[in-house]
């Protein structure tokens, strides 16, 4: 299978706790994630302690996403599963790391491309990836700038 990595960091003048308790409750996600801003009518469940989200829209299909560790200020890393339009799972992961001027905030997240999409000749699959992680890129790094700007606002 074909995969997909994407990667993104960003400075946030902040120290690391304050990223940290914000990365790491899924009730503050809908303020920053570009998927849920992208379709703002997506249904949510979100379980009380903030580490588990189910969602269902028109635009995002459904999925859920659930942190499945934690290092308090350093790291968080989540398992993500898609439902619709198709089936597929991703690793997510957040780094901190504390430096001159603020914190750096490292977003990764790792996945395979959709079966529909092994049809296409050996050329054209590298093409399709290609698109795919620059479009998934260019999506986390939407993300990071909302995140630094709600950080600001509401941390």
């Amino acid at each position: 299978m074909s995969k997909m990595n994407v990667k993104k960091s960003l400075l946030i003048q902040k120290e690391a706790k304050d990223i940290f308790k914000y990365l790491n409750d899924f009730h503050n996600w809908p303020q920053w994630s570009p998927w849920l801003i992208a379709d703002p009518n997506t249904s949510l469940n979100i379980d009380s302690d903030g580490k588990f989200y189910y969602w269902e829209g028109a635009v995002t299909g459904s999925g859920d996403m659930r942190v499945l560790n934690e290092r308090k200020n350093k790291s968080l890393s989540c398992d993500l599963n898609f439902y619709k339009p198709w089936k597929s799972r991703a690793k997510v992961d957040f780094y901190l790391e504390e430096k001159d001027g603020g914190t750096e905030v490292t977003w990764t997240m790792q996945s395979s491309l959709p079966w529909f999409l092994f049809w296409m000749k050996k050329s054209r699959r590298k093409v399709q990836r290609l698109y795919l992680q620059k479009y998934n890129s260019r999506n986390t790094t939407k993300g990071l700038f909302r995140s630094f700007s709600c950080i600001y606002c509401f941390g």
